[in-house]
């Protein structure tokens, strides 16, 4: 029998169904090698395809337009110095596509705090395959919680009564 998730994420029969069980699409932006390895392996074993890995913001971007990836997962900092933060701004608010920050250091994350609002899903090396899964099941749900806000009849118009 497959068990098939309902609007929130559980099945009949009470068991949680992980949002990467649908083979989400993957775009992998991270400079160290070895670190992009190891991601793009754990993505794979999940039944996740790997669409792209590049290293830069623009090469992102690009890959984000033609490709459509369900989930980036990125550096807070790429080649050339680039802000991987910004980046991931840039991919939900242009594109919809959540991303899962991947840091040195917590204070990689603690240094923009004001533009991470909407960015849940992040990671602080060294990590593991776990902590991955999760960061990315964060960062899958944020997403799918802004859509349905976003769909959301505006409380102050119509009715007056609070959906």
């Amino acid at each position: 029998m497959r068990l098939t998730p309902d609007d929130t994420g559980r099945t009949g029969h009470g068991e949680r169904v992980s949002r990467l069980a649908g083979g989400l699409s993957v775009v992998i932006a991270e400079p160290d090698f070895i670190v992009s390895k190891s991601i793009e392996n754990w993505i794979k074993n999940r039944g996740c395809s790997v669409i792209s890995t590049v290293t830069t913001g623009t090469e992102i971007l690009r890959a984000a337009e033609e490709r459509q990836p369900d989930l980036v997962v990125l550096g807070v900092t790429l080649k050339n110095r680039e802000n991987g933060i910004d980046i991931a701004h840039t991919l939900l608010s242009t594109f919809g596509i959540p991303s899962v920050l991947v840091a040195t250091s917590t204070e990689d994350i603690l240094r923009a705090p004001g533009r991470l609002h909407e960015i849940a899903g992040y990671i602080v090396k060294p990590f593991g395959e776990g902590d991955l899964i999760l960061a990315m099941e964060i960062s899958l749900a944020q997403r799918e919680n802004l859509t349905w806000m976003r769909q959301q009849p505006d409380p102050g118009k119509g009715s007056g009564e609070f959906p």
